[in-house]
């Protein structure tokens, strides 16, 4: 029989890391939320080019929900929490 490695993911699916490895947490409203594929949306949302804070805010939230689960009471927390993150992280 082939000797097992003792590998660290050993057990985990490719799957589960990929999901794992493409989420940003966030803070909504003081809670640590994981937002899947956060730095891609952030990326293409900077590549549209400059616009203002309302219109970036739009365009986070929209694509946000594209593969996240946004509840619909906490949207607004939620577009709040994507602009401030991509001010931090995309903005000069």
């Amino acid at each position: 029989m082939p000797e097992e490695k003792d590998d660290e993911n050993r057990g985990v699916s490719c799957c589960v890391l990929k999901v794992a490895s493409s989420m940003t947490k966030i803070r909504v409203e003081g809670n640590l939320i994981g937002i899947m594929e956060a730095q891609r949306i952030m990326d293409e949302v900077r590549d549209m080019g400059p616009m203002d804070d309302e219109e970036t805010r739009a365009h986070l939230i929209k694509r946000t929900k594209e593969c996240n689960y946004v509840p619909p009471k906490a949207e607004e927390a939620y577009a709040d929490a994507l602009l401030e993150e991509f001010r931090k992280t995309h903005v000069d």
